[in-house]
């Protein structure tokens, strides 16, 4: 753990016993309150640390939707996050570290980081328990994140996908919501978020009050890909609904509007 000392009245940025103790340097730490190159903010259980360096709209939602998160696990309750970050940051620039807290603002043990350049994750992988270990915290592990900005609902049997979408509009908030037929009746649904703290809160409520979607009905995380697995046969539109007969598959924007005259085009929507 980086220790660091605050320079009071002497000049220079250092400090040191007058008569015996040699110099020791001091250097700001940018995870450092307040600071000019991070937000720094608690919420919900989560300390976060975050970069104020601005960065395109596309570079952002990617980083939202957990491109090349990180996973950080075994983080001793006394270690604070700013020690986590100055470290990490030795690998490169830190986009937002998700530290999760106790009330008493102690570690409970693990943590996302992120870096601006998302292709970092692989290289950060392989380095940090060697840099974890050279400054005594071998006990942290590292591994890539399996959080998602989408959801899986499953098993809710005998609720039409309209009644679905509308009930999950009352709940929650969210981005798209993707079903697909599995077989006659038998509906699954991808609900999709615009990043995964989004998907955090909404999966928090929903198991809440899964209850109304059957006794049977789960939500669980998918971590399958944008274009593969469960979606890849999907049709995706953004203002309509549109139906891929075959597959039987069809997408609901958040804001939909729907109309009598969609009835017969999609009527296994029961619209």
């Amino acid at each position: 753990m980086n220790i660091y000392f605050k320079a009071e009245t002497n000049p220079a940025g250092w400090v040191a016993d007058q008569q015996h103790q040699s110099l020791i340097q001091y250097r700001r730490s940018p995870f450092e309150f307040p600071s000019t190159q991070y937000e720094s903010y608690q919420e919900n259980g989560t300390k976060y640390l975050k970069s104020l360096k601005p960065i395109s709209d596309a570079l952002r939602d990617e980083l939202n939707a957990c491109t090349g998160e990180i996973f950080l696990s075994g983080i001793p309750p006394e270690i604070p996050a700013e020690s986590i970050a100055e470290i990490a940051a030795l690998i490169g620039e830190i986009y937002i570290l998700r530290y999760k807290v106790t009330f008493s603002g102690n570690s409970r043990g693990f943590a996302y980081l992120q870096y601006i350049n998302p292709t970092l994750m692989q290289l950060a992988i392989i380095r940090l328990p060697a840099l974890f270990r050279q400054h005594s915290l071998p006990m942290i592990r590292v591994r890539q994140s399996r959080n998602s900005s989408k959801l899986l609902l499953k098993k809710t049997y005998c609720i039409s996908p309209q009644n679905v979408y509308e009930m999950l509009r009352n709940l929650i908030a969210f981005d798209k919501l993707v079903g697909r037929e599995i077989f006659p009746g038998y509906f699954e649904y991808q609900i999709i978020f615009k990043c995964n703290e989004e998907a955090v809160h909404a999966r928090r409520d929903l198991l809440r009050t899964i209850s109304k979607f059957g006794k049977n009905a789960i939500v669980v995380w998918d971590t399958s890909s944008e274009e593969t697995d469960f979606t890849k046969d999907f049709v995706r539109c953004e203002n309509n609904v549109k139906v891929e007969t075959k597959h039987t598959t069809f997408l609901l924007p958040r804001d939909s509007q729907y109309s009598e005259s969609m009835t017969a085009e999609i009527g296994f929507l029961e619209l």
